[in-house]
């Protein structure tokens, strides 16, 4: 346990003698403690001697959220966990001596002890000013909770969530009073919801088509050079269904401890041209003009019959030689929160990639719809110019649908994260909702009632 060096100071005894509890102290110590003492003051090392151990004692296993989940599969245990455990004899009235976090069951934590050691600190201070009774014990414990049931890709995320409700005040999450909203008729829901409605400059500003364009000769000029929405690399848009080696890291940068990598390989940037490759440059239309050129817009009219009222709307979309297109369509009752409708769409242009793993669409059948018909189908039957639709950063949905429409609530503007960033939906839902989505393949229903939860919170919670 004490260090082990040939300096100068491993032949002088140590200055504090039996008294040292350092466990790699650089001095001399011709008896090493045990390893079980150390850390430990003399009353408590005299109580472990005494205490005798027993078949019938056992110590809950660590990473388990309940002694009763001994089938798993557990990490070794700590020695600074077994001293708490055995100096506390497990009172909950009583405060950690070191605030470690939990071991995990199984293989694979959401992070490295140090990243975990970091966020358990910082709730323990918080605790500590909030003059919680056990600081130490409350953060090992709300820690554990989020750590044992997150992804690498989720965790971060999660406890800065959990920090900022800690920081208002707020109860952990296991200590959340259950929510209490209020009775609304359906008329009184659909005047909340129609004053949550942005102004059409408003939406302008966020990126949406307000206006069906009209091209001129100048807007039909469209460049015959586009820039690859993965590398970056510009290429001639007249070519791009030829087979080619794009090679591209397929998630954000990432910056932790002044260090830039990849989230999707942990690469360092700079180091890395890319983790992924494909077999075309893809691209995606900027412009009104030339979503217009490619794919013409059209505008909600009103309707002699009643369609929806409100509907939350979420589309999936895939790349085509006519840049990003859709390639399925939900849409859901806000009251009901029932699927409306859900299918598949053939897009106009040949497919390059169908974004598999963030649509969930790895086909598209011989029979389905193109956009021009489930339009069609959609505008006649379910939305007109009042329906309201609801759903989060709607401005890709309706420009890759081209529909123009002006009754939009977007929980992405209206819950802004800075002048220029917004949420994402996971970090909306788990921050109103405590619900994890898209921990795999996205799923445009569990993303459209996500956004509809959010709303109904909002205007029914008291």
């Amino acid at each position: 346990m004490f260090k082990s060096s040939s300096t100068y100071f491993a032949k002088r005894p140590c200055p504090r003698s039996g008294s040292c509890k350092l466990p790699f102290c650089i001095f001399n110590h011709s008896l090493k403690r045990p390893i079980a003492t150390c850390g430990t003051s003399d009353g408590a090392q005299e109580e472990l001697v005494k205490r005798p151990k027993t078949s019938s004692e056992k110590l809950p296993a660590i990473g388990s959220a309940n002694s009763g989940s001994s089938e798993r599969n557990v990490s070794p245990t700590t020695h600074s966990q077994v001293l708490n455990a055995v100096l506390e004899g497990h009172d909950e009235t009583k405060d950690l001596v070191n605030a470690v976090p939990k071991g995990l069951p199984g293989v694979g934590a959401p992070a490295t002890l140090q990243q975990r050691m970091k966020y358990v600190t910082m709730l323990v201070q918080i605790y500590q000013k909030l003059n919680h009774k056990t600081p130490k014990r409350q953060a090992v414990s709300d820690e554990f909770n989020i750590a044992k049931d997150k992804t690498p890709a989720t965790y971060n995320n999660s406890m800065k969530s959990l920090i900022r409700r800690v920081q208002r005040g707020e109860s952990s999450m296991e200590e959340r009073p259950q929510r209490v909203f209020k009775q609304m008729s359906d008329d009184e829901i659909y005047k909340a919801v129609k004053s949550l409605v942005h102004s059409k400059e408003k939406l302008e500003r966020e990126g949406y088509v307000t206006e069906v364009p009209i091209l001129t000769d100048e807007s039909t000029a469209q460049s015959q050079w586009k820039k690859c929405d993965r590398c970056g690399e510009e290429f001639e848009f007249s070519r791009i269904t030829d087979v080619i080696n794009c090679t591209f890291h397929e998630r954000k940068k990432r910056i932790e401890n002044n260090d830039r990598y990849w989230e999707c390989c942990s690469e360092v940037v700079g180091q890395s041209q890319g983790c992924k490759h494909s077999d075309h440059h893809v691209f995606k239309a900027k412009t009104a003009d030339e979503m217009q050129q490619l794919i013409p817009f059209r505008e909600c009219q009103p309707a002699s019959v009643d369609r929806q009222r409100i509907v939350g709307l979420d589309c999936e979309m895939g790349y085509t030689s006519k840049g990003m297109e859709m390639i399925r369509l939900t849409i859901m009752d806000f009251y009901t929160r029932s699927v409306i409708f859900d299918e598949i769409t053939k897009p106009f242009g040949q497919i390059l990639d169908l974004n598999t793993n963030w649509s969930g669409v790895s086909s598209i059948p011989e029979d389905a719809m193109d956009l021009n018909e489930t339009m069609d189908l959609v505008m006649n039957t379910i939305i007109d110019s009042n329906t309201i639709i609801v759903g989060h950063g709607l401005e890709n949905d309706l420009n890759t649908m081209r529909l123009v429409h002006h009754n939009i609530v977007d929980t992405a503007i209206l819950y802004p994260k800075g002048m220029s960033k917004k949420y994402a939906l996971k970090e909306l839902a788990f921050r109103f909702l405590n619900r994890i989505i898209q921990t795999g393949e996205h799923s445009s229903e569990e993303d459209s009632l996500a956004a509809i939860d959010i709303i109904k919170q909002r205007i029914l919670e008291v």
